[in-house]
């Protein structure tokens, strides 16, 4: 009997946006895709935008089977996720203590890191021209779900002497403080007095009988939902800086182009970012399904998408603003130029009619001395 499974997520962003009526047809090269869908119906679930699911078999590492599957968001987020059997272990302290470094062991392993970074630039290469500004970010989400078995261990297994979060904070030696332990516990939900869910900011922890898939990816979306969230707090950051520099090395006058091109870009930014950002932050809604409303908000939370909400809406808010005020200033010069030549005009009309009167009086002045 196992202790349970692990499964390993690694998030990329690869590109601003996935054609899927092309890019099926293609992954099917590497295995059978499909829409994701619930392992359980039900009407309580909203997904905006479902993901496209490759399932790619198994694959070893160091000899350890695992499970590989691959979804695919419209909006460019892929997500690995690779499931490994965890062996039983006894309920004494010495066997507690090889269950934490398991879990570390293969938390924390290169080999996988560097497996997955070869996968995604294979993914890249062979979607093509089904991505839309192709493009991996440099920087990924990591996650990590261990899935106890129901069967091995009772619920009291996992809470005795706080264990469970000693587990998930991979703490072999060290008890944990209350203070540390009571963040952690904040976000712990359970639906009956048998299941638990854990969730950390870089881990969880699932006991449950049934739907434990289903939770998963609930919490695989949640850090779906972050990372691309970072990547655009980081892409608005170097778009803004980039904006206020061409302003002050370029000068722009009312004789060259450089204010429309900026207000053209800082606004198309905005269009295409404040789409995308939209469709992320709706990707699901439970509106009847109280228990996985719940545990939606909680991880939610307690990955802190909902500061990184607020900090890309702000941005998004502030690049609203920059494409205003290039607008602005583009019409008051426009209006000024106008201005000028409007003056320009009149005077070219008022002179010859005031030239042989001026004239004129010049002469009568003249002869009076």
């Amino acid at each position: 009997m196992n202790a349970g499974k692990l499964v390993i997520y690694r998030i990329y962003d690869l590109a601003h946006e996935v054609n899927f009526a092309e890019a099926s047809g293609k992954l099917n090269k590497l295995g059978p895709t499909s829409k994701y869908t619930l392992k359980r119906p039900s009407k309580d679930f909203l997904y905006g935008d479902p993901p496209l699911v490759l399932s790619q078999g198994d694959v070893l590492f160091e000899g350890t089977k695992a499970q590989m599957i691959t979804k695919i968001w419209s909006y460019g987020a892929v997500s690995f996720s690779l499931s490994i059997d965890c062996e039983a272990y006894s309920e004494n302290d010495e066997d507690r203590t090889k269950l934490i470094q398991w879990f570390s062991f293969w938390c924390e392993s290169e080999a996988i890191d560097h497996f997955l970074k070869t996968k995604i630039q294979e993914l890249l290469s062979l979607l093509g021209n089904s991505l839309k500004k192709p493009e991996v970010w440099n920087q990924e989400e990591d996650y990590n779900i261990f899935l106890a078995n129901p069967d091995y261990k009772p619920k009291d297994f996992w809470e005795k002497d706080n264990f469970v979060y000693q587990f998930l904070s991979k703490e072999e030696n060290i008890p944990l403080s209350e203070a540390m332990i009571s963040p952690i516990k904040e976000s712990s939900l359970s639906y009956g007095p048998n299941d638990l869910v854990v969730i950390d900011w870089d881990s969880a922890f699932v006991l449950a009988r049934t739907d434990s898939e289903d939770i998963c990816d609930v919490i695989e979306l949640a850090n779906v939902q972050l990372l691309e969230l970072r990547y655009f707090d980081d892409l608005l950051d170097k778009k803004l800086s980039g904006l206020y520099r061409q302003v002050v090395e370029k000068r722009p006058s009312i004789f060259n182009s450089t204010i429309a091109l900026l207000a053209r870009d800082a606004s198309q930014l905005y269009l295409e970012t404040s789409e995308v950002v939209e469709r992320i932050e709706n990707s699901l809604k439970v509106v009847g399904d109280i228990y996985f409303a719940r545990l939606y908000r909680l991880s939610l939370k307690r990955l802190q998408v909902p500061q990184w909400q607020a900090t890309v809406d702000q941005k998004l808010k502030n690049l609203q603003d920059v494409s205003q005020m290039y607008m602005g200033e583009l019409h008051t010069r426009r209006g000024h130029f106008m201005e000028i030549i409007i003056i320009v005009l009149i005077a070219i009309e008022v002179v010859p009619f005031l030239y042989p009167i001026v004239m004129k009086y010049l002469e009568l002045a003249l002869s009076h001395l």
